[in-house]
């Protein structure tokens, strides 16, 4: 992968499940969280706008902990209810690139893209704090339905990341 560009993006509002999580128990909320956001957004008579996604807060992966959303986007804001929460991607410009493959080779996709942003002096929206690092917008968009593609190694995901 090295499709990696810079994309200039409009406020998006979404809906997601906040969870502090490890990466095994991410694995396993997700087929969770998705089906309950969908159901929620149903139950508003609203639909969704775009690809379900993962947004990473916090990366504490020396500790395996991540602060993550499992979200869909939506073409209004919309007041969150119970374990679903509302709220937005901000306006400006991503680093954006797509993985095609298993999921497994996210992580390695993701430092790519982060390399490729370093290589071109270019500065993602982040702090490194005690808890990890803290980004403003990191987010995997997954972009193919497994159910609808079976075979793995045609799955797409949109990575991007706010930049400075």
């Amino acid at each position: 992968m090295n499709d990696s560009q810079i994309e200039h993006r409009e406020d998006q509002h979404y809906v997601a499940i906040r969870a502090q999580v490890s990466r095994e128990e991410m694995v396993a909320a997700l087929p969770v969280f998705w089906p309950e956001v969908f159901g929620w957004l149903a139950e508003q008579g609203e639909t969704p706008v775009g690809a379900p996604f993962i947004r990473y807060l916090r990366i504490a992966a020396e500790q395996d902990r991540y602060d993550i959303e499992v979200g869909i986007p939506v073409g209004k804001a919309l007041a969150g209810e119970g374990r679903i929460g509302a709220g937005v991607f901000p306006a400006g410009r991503y680093a954006t690139a797509i993985h095609t493959g298993p999921y497994d080779g996210l992580v390695a996709a993701c430092q790519e893209v982060h390399a490729w942003v370093n290589d071109n002096d270019l500065e993602v929206d982040e702090s490194e704090t005690a808890e990890g690092i803290e980004r403003n917008v990191q987010v995997e968009s997954y972009l193919s339905d497994p159910g609808a593609e079976p075979d793995p190694t045609k799955w797409q995901t949109q990575i991007a990341y706010l930049l400075v």
